[in-house]
């Protein structure tokens, strides 16, 4: 029973004696050689500012648009839908669906647009714009989504 109790005490010792060595200390060259090195990725959690819509834009803006301005606004939902989609003016692009903060800051770049969502950037190509249908391929989308214009 005696040796059983030295065993203990001994693995207890040890253990205690190991957990208080130096971990900054650097290790030996031969180890040192052979590790491959190891690197620390920390993903930053978001505060709550980067979290919100429109931090990211001044402003809603056009520059260089590849179709005329006043195709582009308006009101657009997709073909048999009770309800509209979005609107865009020069202002906002309004999502319909969405309940409380619903306007969202916008940048159209050529035919690329830039959609300022609360956790990310949504980036479309707007593929053609005419008097009556829009058609924009969502990067998160595998489909391109086909928009018309909502008649009152």
């Amino acid at each position: 029973m005696k040796v059983l109790i030295f065993y203990i005490l001994l693995l207890l010792s040890g253990s205690v004696i190991l957990s208080c060595q130096d971990k900054n200390k650097p290790l030996p060259d031969a180890v040192a050689k052979d590790s491959l090195p190891v690197k620390k990725v920390v993903t930053p959690e978001p505060n709550e500012d980067e979290m919100l819509p429109n931090q990211r834009f001044g402003k809603s803006e056009i520059i260089n648009p590849k179709f005329p301005r006043d195709l582009i606004f308006g009101i657009w939902a997709e073909k048999d839908s009770p309800a509209c989609d979005f609107t865009i003016d020069e202002k906002v692009f309004f999502l319909c669906d969405m309940e409380g903060d619903s306007d969202r800051l916008y940048r159209i770049n050529g035919d690329s647009i830039f959609l300022d969502n609360p956790t990310l950037i949504f980036k479309g190509k707007i593929i053609n714009v005419t008097k009556d249908s829009l058609i924009i391929h969502w990067q998160q989308n595998e489909n391109p989504q086909v928009l018309l214009r909502w008649k009152d």
